[in-house]
């Protein structure tokens, strides 16, 4: 994978050593650039040690993440009244100070809401010296990392520990991370952070120890059970290993027999897109930091006001890409209507010279059209003969004799015949109106004779016909 826009700096501070990653991120499979250990005596010397480390990255990264070791910080599980969110930050802030033995005006405090009953919510209540945390900032910012995200080494295992195994979405699980000198547990529900603790014990850098110190497993016991004292109500099913291999190897079967609960090993690489070359030490906490959260917790340790200036700047970014997208909006709708603009013009002109060559033809054609239409027009309103003699002749009884049929545009029907009766007359003009080739009908005259057969009457019907219907009848 070449380098991108998803280059990721995650960085862990202490106690003794820096852990540098520098990785990229692809669809959540990120891909290890560079992984660098340095020694690290005092809090006073990070400075020195990122001068060195930061400036051989490339090019800026887009997310830089740094974590403080969880020793250095004081974490408590504490039951407040469910509130909302202002009055659980208010009521956090006043159980620190029964929990922290140094003034809350000199800390840090972080609390992240882990399970909420009907009354009462868990919080897991996080303190850290603000001179150290200031300390760190100002390192980074000498090294022009301004805006930095800085946590505990505890959301980087639990980040970590549910990408690599679905399991811990599953259940209580203890995850462990080992190395030659420190030892950090994180104990997940159903894929929910529920306690963490560092265990204030080195397991020895030889391998050739086989057995492990009783006060390491003893410490591993307290830190379950003042998980249990705090409010831990789901006790772990089974360990999750991670860590150095040698010291993993020495760890396993022992943890297995001391707590009798199964033992699983999970290596670091199993979140990478491919194994990369870690130097020798814990790295999962490290790799996870640079994973995405995936709605899980992320312990904030940066001041509130720096929360706020970084929230401001970002704002300004965005306000500022906005504005360059709307501008270059515009001046593409610019170039797009300037582009539609000439080519109507060319497309007139192109007529313009059309009929300019066509001349005398197209006014010919012009006439030529004008007669079709009247043409048209005068079929359209000429009745169709056929139909009106057919109408006729369906509507005329035997006893009439029809003697003439007359059509003129101007004056309408006439209709002539002779019949028995003025009766018979009369029922012929209604059956005529009933059919729908004639309409508007009336008697214009009617007049008695004698002849050798018998009396007759004369007559004649006007009116008008329906234009242009019984088109298409068979």
């Amino acid at each position: 994978m070449k380098p991108s826009l998803q280059r990721t700096l995650a960085i862990t501070l202490g106690p003794h050593v820096v852990k540098f990653l520098e990785l990229t991120n692809a669809q959540g499979r990120p891909t290890v650039i560079r992984a660098v250990v340095e020694p690290l005596t005092a809090p006073e010397q990070l400075s020195a040690v990122l001068q060195r480390l930061v400036p051989t990255v490339p090019r800026p990264p887009v997310r830089c993440i740094a974590a403080l070791p969880r020793e250095l910080a004081i974490t408590r599980l504490v039951q407040l009244p469910t509130l909302n969110p202002a009055e659980l930050s208010s009521m956090v802030a006043l159980q620190a100070k029964t929990l922290l033995p140094y003034d809350v005006d000199n800390a840090i405090i972080e609390h992240v809401p882990l399970w909420r009953k009907e009354q009462t919510t868990t919080v897991l209540v996080v303190a850290v010296q603000r001179a150290l945390v200031e300390q760190t900032l100002r390192a980074f910012s000498s090294v022009g990392l301004t805006e930095v995200e800085l946590t505990l080494t505890t959301s980087g295992l639990l980040h970590w520990s549910a990408a690599v195994r679905q399991s811990t979405r599953e259940g209580t699980v203890a995850v462990v991370e080992l190395e030659a000198t420190t030892t950090e547990v994180v104990i997940v529900t159903d894929g929910a952070l529920r306690f963490s603790r560092s265990v204030p014990l080195a397991i020895g850098e030889s391998a050739t120890e086989a057995v492990l110190p009783r006060r390491w497993f003893e410490e591993v016991d307290r830190t379950l059970e003042s998980y249990r004292q705090e409010g831990g109500d789901q006790a772990p099913t089974r360990f999750l290993l991670t860590g150095d291999p040698s010291c993993i190897e020495r760890a396993r079967q022992p943890l297995e027999a001391w707590f009798h609960l199964p033992v699983e090993v999970l290596e670091t690489w199993q979140v990478l897109a491919a194994p990369p070359t870690l130097p020798p030490g814990a790295w999962s906490s490290v790799v996870g930091l640079a994973l995405p959260a995936r709605g899980l917790p992320t312990i904030n340790l940066l001041p509130l006001s720096v929360r706020t200036s970084q929230a401001r700047q970002h704002r300004q970014r965005q306000w500022v890409i906005s504005a360059w997208l709307g501008l270059a909006c515009a001046l593409i709708l610019v170039v797009l209507l300037r582009v539609e603009v000439q080519r109507v013009a060319r497309v007139q002109q192109h007529l313009e010279q059309a009929l300019a060559t066509l001349g005398p033809e197209a006014h010919a054609l012009s006439r030529q059209a004008h007669r079709i239409r009247q043409v048209e027009s005068l079929l359209h309103e000429r009745p169709d003969m056929l139909w009106l003699l057919r109408e006729l002749d369906q509507h005329t009884p035997t006893t009439i004799g029809l003697t003439q049929f007359l059509y003129d545009r101007s004056q309408g029907l006439a209709i002539r015949g002779s019949a028995p009766a003025v009766g018979e007359v009369l029922t012929y003009l209604t059956t005529l109106e009933q059919s729908p080739a004639f309409r508007d009908l009336r008697l214009r005259y009617s007049t008695q004779r004698t002849t050798q057969a018998g009396l007759q009457v004369d007559f004649e019907v006007g009116g008008a016909v329906e234009a242009g219907r019984g088109e298409g009848t068979p």
